[in-house]
């Protein structure tokens, strides 16, 4: 019992040390555009929605002014500002040492977390979009616009231990599903050629008839099983509390996975050609994914699991065909590329898995209910 409250305290010093830190000072916060990505202040001055997980170049210091406006300072310590009417930019490169009109904001609190930046100066709304933060070119009334609201979040990181529990949970929950699975489907498509022959009529002397001249089916079937252990390595796992609602709390993951894989890929063309190689492959899996935290007593609970992102890169290790084998690299490229096509409908597909892969199971650990979530 006592090591792990030890390990208890160790986990909240990590985790909370950063936050208490700031409470000296002024508040550390990260900001989440209408695009899901999070705001980074690069060296120019610009402010961009590209980051899915929050980084040190993410961080914003928000410093509380009078009359309940705020100022936000970048990790450069220059506070953001707004320029002028003409170029509208919201940037991260003020020259002031203490904020005045163009430095400081209205913070507008909305339903379910999100909040709007209002500009002292202009009384616009920022607008966030994916290349850079401006002003709005029309002015949106009282309310903001969608694509004017913001999510912003008080960040933190879960230690090295508990990111270790939830890799071999992970793990374990991965292996139960796919460990005795074996993949197994057929595919036909129908491909058809036509060619337009003239077909003039007397009201219509141009009319053409389009006529078919080929018309193949494809088959394609794919079996595939697991050919060795998962490896699933839990990078990062922050911690985001809501700023403007305090019962809004995620916690990120950033997943790194190696699946080994078999099988067998069959095409065929009925009663013309057919063709089956056995394979082995590696899948190389890059996933960012998120779920809302609710805390009752000293138990946690969540929602189901939302993947933001996901990147899948397939390597082809051997083809039992001797023809396709040596072609190996070049199959590799067109998978990708068929994977790199497909990748919404395949980010659809595993997050419909992954709901349902967690429903029934319960990831609680010893250490998880001596963590009171600020």
């Amino acid at each position: 019992m006592g090591k792990d409250v030890i390990a208890a305290a160790a986990c909240l010093s990590v985790l909370l040390g950063p936050m208490l830190a700031s409470a000296h000072g002024g508040q550390k916060l990260v900001i989440r555009a209408p695009n899901g990505r999070f705001l980074r202040a690069d060296e120019k001055g610009l402010l961009h929605a590209d980051r899915l997980v929050p980084g040190e170049d993410c961080t914003l210091e928000l410093l509380e002014q009078h009359d309940g406006l705020i100022a936000l300072k970048a990790p450069s310590g220059r506070f953001l500002l707004t320029e002028d009417r003409n170029a509208r930019l919201l940037r991260a490169d003020s020259p002031q040492v203490e904020p005045g009109q163009r430095e400081t904001f209205s913070l507008i609190s909305l339903e379910n977390g999100r909040a709007a930046l209002r500009t002292d100066g202009f009384l616009d709304y920022v607008l966030f979009g994916n290349n850079v933060a401006r002003l709005a070119a029309q002015p949106s009334g009282d309310q903001p616009r969608k694509e004017e609201t913001i999510e912003i979040y008080h960040a933190g990181e879960l230690p090295e231990s508990l990111r270790t529990t939830f890799s071999t949970l992970v793990t374990e929950v991965v292996m139960d599903e796919l460990g005795d699975e074996q993949y197994d489907k057929t595919t036909r498509r129908t491909k058809q050629e036509y060619i337009k022959l003239p077909a003039p009529t007397l009201r219509d002397l141009k009319r053409t008839k389009k006529h078919r001249i080929l018309s193949v089916t494809q088959e394609h079937r794919v079996q595939a099983q697991l050919d060795g252990p998962v490896v699933i390595h839990l990078r990062k796992m922050p911690y985001l509390r809501s700023h403007t609602d305090r019962e809004v709390k995620l916690l990120m993951f950033v997943v790194e996975a190696t699946v080994p894989a078999r099988g067998l890929v069959n095409y065929k063309i009925p009663r013309r050609l057919s063709a089956t190689t056995k394979y082995q492959a590696t899948a190389k899996l890059a996933i960012v994914g998120e779920f809302r935290v609710r805390q009752s007593g000293d138990q946690l609970t969540y929602d189901p699991p939302k993947l933001v992102d996901i990147q899948i890169d397939m390597q082809l290790r051997d083809l039992s065909n001797d023809i396709l084998n040596a072609m190996r690299g070049e199959i590799t490229k067109i998978l990708n590329r068929e994977l790199h096509k497909r990748r919404d409908r395949i980010h659809e597909q595993a997050n419909r898995a992954i709901v349902k892969a967690v429903k029934d199971r319960d990831f609680q650990h010893p250490l998880l209910k001596y963590i009171k979530l600020p």
